[in-house]
């Protein structure tokens, strides 16, 4: 069964309007969250929790929501951040996601993952594309 995602609007009062959001959740001793589904949507930005241990973000996408493969930029590489020390509020490039049905968040890359020392609440923030 294809993964369901409960997006919220974000405070319309004081938010652009189309921008949405959802958490993600990375276990304690694991690198990779749960996959989240994007509809008609594109990654904007995410929040990285205070007790983050330091790693680069990247990500794990599928069309399926069965086969996940790392994410990758049109030169054929992986698509990531620098690493990121906790509490950071991370920009992205919207246009790295346009297509994307599935995604989930890793800490560190796929030949290099970070594994997170307690949960990890990450927090996905999304605009419509409609």
């Amino acid at each position: 069964m294809p993964t369901t995602t409960t997006w919220l609007t974000l405070d319309s009062g004081t938010s652009p309007k189309g921008l949405f959001y959802t958490t993600v959740t990375i276990a304690d001793g694991a690198s990779l969250s749960g996959a989240i589904n994007l509809h008609n949507m594109t990654l904007v930005s995410l929040q990285i929790p205070a007790s983050w241990t330091s790693a680069k973000i990247s990500f794990a996408a599928s069309l399926d929501d069965t086969t996940f493969g790392s994410l990758l930029t049109p030169t054929g590489e992986i698509a990531s951040t620098a690493a990121l020390a906790d509490g950071n509020v991370l920009a992205l490039d919207p246009s790295a996601f346009f297509g994307q049905q599935y995604l989930k968040v890793r800490s560190g890359t796929a030949a290099a993952a970070t594994n997170q020392t307690g949960a990890k609440i990450i927090r996905v923030v999304a605009r419509s594309m409609q």
